[in-house]
């Protein structure tokens, strides 16, 4: 009997895991809050921040305050912010913590399109720290090569006219998943694009570059999913969805390749062209409505119904969510191209292993995504109610890793997966505001 393989499309450039970047120190800050901030649980040090910023002192309450507005996707404010934090109190900041600042400074001048300024904060780092470790320099050699490259392309570009737009979804479903699809073109050519919030980068076949034109600008570039894999820097002239126009959209190229025939073509026919987080926070708000088979972007984003933001970024560019089941808060990677289900780790395991084992069925799963395929332990769960936002929702199953590879999971609880998503009618994954929440049918009597 063939093994069910789930997909796990998550990619990021190499430059935002390097350990120089990002490994444990002590900051220099309040004890509680560099524990959190070393262990990138954003929405605890968030709350952690609000109930203690008066208690702080000002080098504390600066510079938590100018990674939070990185971390919740506020680029604009979080470039002065992080500046005043560097040159203020460079003296007070041991090596790592420095270079973690000015690589998420370097990161939201590339989040608003300046990328001259992004590769010369990149250059002038490794210009001005002798003591930096290796693995520091590599990071930021290969962000200022990628920031050198796209500010000598021409400069991204959307047109979206002033009514809300509303796009087909295709839920196309197969042995292996559910993908989420939209249609569009891509240098003029029709295309269909998964919806991927938990890809770092827009990725697209190597072939399919090669056919669109698409102009390489660096190549060789580092990815990291379930292994390791190489790309190439591309650009896509034009890329149009309904009535949003955009110009010059980058892409990493890929090449997925399985030996088995019923896997290569699921691979063929799902893996042309996939839109990551990159591409979709440019539209501010998505609404995927699943009973419709739309998805709408606003004129007007949604104003938030929740207290606090609970969707973040993470270093490897993409997104948690925070959701409640009945016992704790989860934070989950915001997955829409894990076709194959929502999962939870072997942390959680550990945590719950006791009721786990009493109410699951073992298995062994493969996960297959960029860099290969990997062989993990799990139970399935059953029944798992959980709160998105304000909105309860349920899954009838869940699948829990036994084994301790985690998939670079080393900040979240697990994935929330295409069937978290679906377990909505209808879900708003607002980028502005940072929140996602359920949405449920409202049914008016006749």
């Amino acid at each position: 009997m063939k093994p069910m393989i789930k997909f796990l499309l998550t990619a990021c450039i190499v430059t935002a895991l390097s350990p120089g970047c990002t490994t444990t120190t002590h900051l220099h800050l309040d004890e509680t809050l560099a524990t959190l901030i070393q262990e990138g649980k954003w929405f605890e040090v968030q709350r952690t921040f609000e109930a203690q910023q008066e208690n702080l002192d000002t080098y504390t309450r600066d510079v938590t305050e100018a990674m939070l507005l990185h971390y919740y996707n506020r680029p604009e404010q979080a470039i002065p912010a992080l500046n005043k934090a560097l040159d203020t109190y460079k003296d007070r900041m041991d090596g790592e913590l420095y270079a973690w600042l000015t690589r998420i400074l370097a990161e939201d001048k590339a989040a608003i399109g300046q990328y001259r300024e992004a590769s010369e904060i990149a250059n002038s780092y490794l210009m001005g720290m002798a003591a930096t470790t290796p693995e520091t320099s590599r990071t930021f050699i290969l962000m200022k090569e990628q920031y050198d490259a796209l500010s000598k392309a021409e400069k991204i570009n959307i047109q979206k006219p002033p009514q809300a737009i509303i796009l087909p979804l295709k839920v196309d479903r197969a042995n292996q998943g559910v993908s989420l699809k939209t249609t569009g073109t891509i240098n003029g050519n029709e295309e269909e694009f998964i919806i991927d919030t938990g890809a770092g980068v827009n990725l697209i076949d190597v072939n399919l570059a090669q056919k669109y034109n698409m102009a390489v600008l660096v190549d060789s570039i580092p990815l990291v999913g379930t292994g390791l894999e190489y790309g190439d820097l591309v650009i896509a002239d034009t890329l149009s969805l309904g009535e949003i126009i955009l110009w010059n959209i980058p892409f990493i190229t890929y090449n997925f390749v399985s030996e088995d025939p019923e896997i290569q073509a699921y691979l063929s026919r799902n893996y042309r062209c996939v839109l990551g987080l990159p591409f979709w926070t440019q539209l501010e708000e998505i609404q995927i409505n699943f009973t419709e088979n739309t998805i709408t972007i606003p004129n007007q984003p949604t104003e938030s119904p929740l207290e606090n933001p609970n969707l973040h970024l993470t270093d490897r560019k993409v997104m948690n969510v925070e959701i409640y089941t009945r016992e704790e808060a989860l934070s989950l990677h915001f997955d829409s191209g894990a076709g194959s289900g929502s999962f939870l780790i072997y942390d959680y395991y550990q945590k719950h292993k006791n009721s786990i084992e009493l109410r699951s069925t073992p298995e062994t799963l493969y996960i297959g995504g960029v860099g290969g395929i990997k062989r993990v332990k799990s139970y399935k769960s059953y029944a798992f109610p959980f709160r998105l936002g304000n909105t309860h929702a349920y899954l009838p199953e869940i699948d829990i890793f036994t084994s301790p590879d985690n998939l670079l999971m080393e900040e979240e609880d697990g994935s929330f997966g295409v069937d978290m998503f679906m377990a909505f009618p209808e879900i708003i994954i607002n980028f502005r505001a940072m929140f996602a929440t359920g949405v449920l049918l409202v049914v008016t009597p006749e």
